[in-house]
């Protein structure tokens, strides 16, 4: 597990309630250096067993789903492996940086327009 994605789930937990379990994940980081290895290890052979993500009301009345902090990474390090090994259509534009719904939109209008589609 790269170091970059630790400090991925740093950047966006650090200011997250101290009952979240990123705390205790770090707490048990300090104490056990492998546990990274040994989570990279399980992620990487298929062994690893996901936690039941939970769902929380923010204090604005939004419901968001909440992955423990080790899952987190599990997920961060398929995302991570499937774009380096995917190589994803220019075409697709709900990928991040391609124009999302606009440019569909505007896209299939043009395409509409001169009956190539």
């Amino acid at each position: 597990m790269k170091k970059e994605y630790l400090d991925w789930l740093d950047k966006s937990r650090n200011k997250w309630s101290h009952n979240n379990d990123f705390w205790d994940f770090i707490y048990q980081l300090s104490k056990d250096k492998s546990l990274l290895s040994k989570l990279s290890m399980s992620v990487a052979t298929a062994t690893h067993d996901f936690s039941p993500a939970r769902r929380v009301i923010k204090t604005n009345g939004d419901i968001t789903t909440i992955w423990d902090a080790k899952d987190s990474l599990a997920l961060k390090y398929f995302a991570e492996n499937i774009k380096a090994k995917s190589n994803f259509s220019k075409f697709v534009v709900s990928n991040k940086g391609n124009g999302g719904i606009p440019k569909a939109i505007k896209t299939v209008n043009k395409l509409i327009k001169t009956h190539k589609y």
